[in-house]
């Protein structure tokens, strides 16, 4: 709880994947990967209840034994390829009800999250006028520096002189994954979480990775545990 506000954070975990399959329970740092967002999850000072959002028994039982509560199996029918994550929360809040007033989504992709982030979201959130909040990072790279291919198979800048799109933005955001957060009314009518007064929590890019790819398994295993040998919170 936040002030006087209760606090659901869910935790979306369909048992399929097809770039990487069954990626929610691979091995990361010696935890199954969706083990990292529930751990981080319990530690928040301002999550009253946590649940894990699957339609796979195996991913259920690996999330209780971490300690989230899986109060029901996601129907087949929305955990889909096409299922959308507003479907997802949406059909998590009816099914546990109760009288929360915040939502905070955390995929279990983003294993290298901290309490902090999650908390910090939470309090730019409530200390705002917005009806929600998304975790960005700032790009390493400037994006002025994006090009494309032309139909003629030329490199050619999206930004500038030579480009369509006309000077590149000197502040540039990436969503990262890690908490999406929601004011519960407005979302249900909304059905969005990038309604237009969001607004940013901005993460570090080295905890903003989004396990997607072996190549990102293999960073976020390699970051962890570097952090827990440096004496970081978490070990493996």
């Amino acid at each position: 709880m936040i002030g006087s506000k209760k606090v659901i954070a869910i935790v979306p975990a369909r048992g399929g994947s097809k770039r990487l399959p069954g990626k929610n329970l691979l091995p990361v740092a010696g935890r199954p990967m969706i083990a990292w967002t529930i751990a981080v999850a319990r530690e928040s000072k301002y999550v009253d209840l946590l649940i894990v959002s699957t339609d796979e028994p195996a991913i259920a039982d690996v999330a209780r034994q971490y300690g989230a509560d899986v109060p029901f199996l996601r129907p087949a029918h929305l955990a889909a390829d096409d299922t959308t994550s507003v479907d997802t929360v949406m059909h998590a809040l009816d099914s546990v009800g109760g009288d929360f007033e915040i939502a905070i989504m955390l995929q279990p992709t983003s294993p290298l999250r901290l309490r902090e982030d999650i908390d910090g979201a939470i309090e730019a959130f409530v200390g705002s006028a917005a009806s929600a909040g998304v975790s960005v990072y700032r790009p390493a790279k400037p994006i002025a520096w994006s090009m494309t291919v032309n139909s003629a198979g030329q490199l050619t800048p999206i930004f500038g002189p030579e480009g369509p799109a006309g000077t590149a933005p000197q502040d540039v955001y990436f969503p990262n994954g890690a908490t999406f957060v929601v004011d519960i009314a407005s979302f249900r009518h909304q059905k969005t979480f990038y309604p237009r007064d969001a607004i940013p929590f901005v993460m570090p890019a080295s905890r903003s990775i989004d396990v997607d790819t072996e190549d990102d398994l293999a960073l976020a295993d390699h970051l962890l545990r570097r952090r827990a040998n440096h004496g970081g919170p978490g070990a493996p």
